[in-house]
């Protein structure tokens, strides 16, 4: 059976990305199946500065939201 699904994925090309692929076409990837490889070109990485991956939740509170 053909799925003709789209599968997109996002590549750094970093080691967890290049396995984030190759997860995806051993699980994924099917007969009739497209693949988008979408580059992520960083300028700089976000926990260059604190150390951390994650974002702060201060950084998507909006005041009125919060009131």
């Amino acid at each position: 059976m053909v799925k003709d699904r789209k599968v997109g994925i996002a590549m750094d090309f970093s080691k967890s990305s290049k396995s984030a692929l190759q997860w995806a076409i051993d699980n994924l990837a099917g007969k009739g199946d497209t693949f988008y490889i979408i580059h992520i070109k960083s300028l700089s990485n976000l926990w260059e500065t604190s150390g951390s991956t994650l974002i702060p939740l201060v950084e998507f509170r909006v005041p009125e939201v919060m009131a």
